[in-house]
């Protein structure tokens, strides 16, 4: 009965232990400090102090829904290799970077213009040309080691693909996503080119300098590398590409215009021009005095023929037929339909009823005429056959 009696009295104690299932409102009465209510006041927390330590704002919200027509993002794994690894890595690629990498280049990039690969080919040559690039620059930057993709032609075939992708992006549809990634790899290839020619122009060497030079020129200048990252920014639908790739947009705009700013603020030669040296004005103050004399000389010559002119005209005298010019047409060979188109129309040279006053009027207009050069010698034979035929007729 003892005993009995013992595990009664536990038992009792036990249940008085329990905590009753509805818990006082008061029970638990908390204030937190460092964070603000509303009202600018602490916190006040009527919970358990195990809720108050968890507590969590969010916990009501609803969660949105995830898009999947927005095109996932990738997430990369950096795993670092031991030392020794990382070491034989980095010597590997030294010795490619020396012995194979512009042949590598050259005859693969030859290879894709012939279209003898496969359509995606081209995506493994351009991650191996940004990777390599960027270790290069990243490891002293040797340009005789990345010589052939520092080039114009590698330039625009980089620029190619990217207009390509972005074309193939909006009519195969079906695989836009594919061809985005295509874009992004095509897209790292050229913002590490623009990378690789920003160090190009820090070195001080002369056919370093020459190359930036010739590089500088193209892709700052010709229209197409210059509004292939505004089409990029324009053309960018989160469906198909990755903020990632938005990212590498921005960075790239972002160096290119930097560096375009540096170029545009330099000294831009369009067209270079040899300018003429301006001659002295000494020929052509001879060349008016020699006008002023003829001009003298013609109003004396005028003066002495006008009286005979004027006696001619007014007495309508004939010459003998022995002294009348032998009459010239060049126009005989024409047609008559030619030979029409030169016929006087509107009495241009004066009509058959005109006054002697007026006809000597016209006559002296031909004469102070301004004509081509040697008109004075043609004016002079002139008064000479004139003088002529009037002493004949004298």
């Amino acid at each position: 009965q003892e005993l009995i009696a013992a595990r009664q009295s536990e038992r009792t104690k036990q249940e008085f232990k329990k905590l009753p299932g509805r818990h006082s409102r008061f029970g638990g009465t908390f204030i937190m400090q460092n964070i603000k209510s509303i009202s600018d006041n602490p916190i006040i927390c009527h919970q358990a102090i195990e809720k108050v330590m968890d507590m969590n704002f969010d916990k009501d919200k609803k969660k949105q829904k995830r898009n999947f027509r927005l095109a996932p993002e990738q997430e990369k794994f950096e795993r670092r290799s031991a030392l020794s690894v990382r070491l034989f890595l980095r010597e590997f690629c030294i010795e490619i970077l020396r012995s194979a990498y512009n042949t590598l280049v050259r005859h693969v990039r030859r290879v894709l213009e012939r279209s003898a690969g496969q359509g995606h080919d081209d995506s493994y040559l351009l991650w191996a040309m940004r990777f390599f690039m960027e270790f290069n620059r990243l490891n002293g930057f040797k340009v005789d080691l990345v010589s052939e993709s520092l080039s114009t032609n590698c330039f625009h075939w980089v620029v190619q693909r990217i207009q390509h992708h972005l074309d193939m992006i909006d009519s195969d549809k079906r695989h836009a996503r594919i061809w985005g990634k295509r874009l992004h790899i095509a897209l790292q290839t050229y913002k590490e080119l623009i990378f690789n020619l920003q160090v190009l122009q820090k070195i001080p060497d002369e056919k370093s300098q020459a190359l930036f030079s010739i590089l500088q020129n193209n892709v700052f200048y010709i229209l197409e590398y210059r509004e292939i990252v505004l089409h990029l920014l324009m053309n960018y639908n989160e469906k198909h590409c990755t903020k990632a790739y938005l990212r590498d947009v921005l960075e790239t705009a972002a160096f290119y215009f930097k560096m375009m700013e540096k170029f545009c603020n330099g000294r831009v030669v369009v067209q270079d021009r040899n300018k003429k040296k301006r001659k002295k004005g000494g020929k052509k103050v001879q060349k008016k005095n020699q006008n002023e004399k003829e001009q003298e000389n013609l109003e004396v010559l005028w003066d002495e023929i006008s009286s005979q002119l004027a006696v001619v005209l007014a007495n309508e005298v004939s010459l003998p037929e022995e002294d009348h010019p032998i009459p010239f047409d060049a126009t005989l060979e024409k047609s008559i339909d030619d030979q029409k188109e030169i016929w006087p129309e509107n009495d241009h040279f004066g009509s058959s009823t005109m006054a002697p006053e007026d006809e000597l009027l016209l006559l002296r207009d031909i004469f102070f005429a301004n004509l081509p050069r040697g008109e004075y010698n043609f004016k002079v034979h002139i008064q000479c056959q004139f003088t002529k035929s009037s002493s004949s007729l004298s």
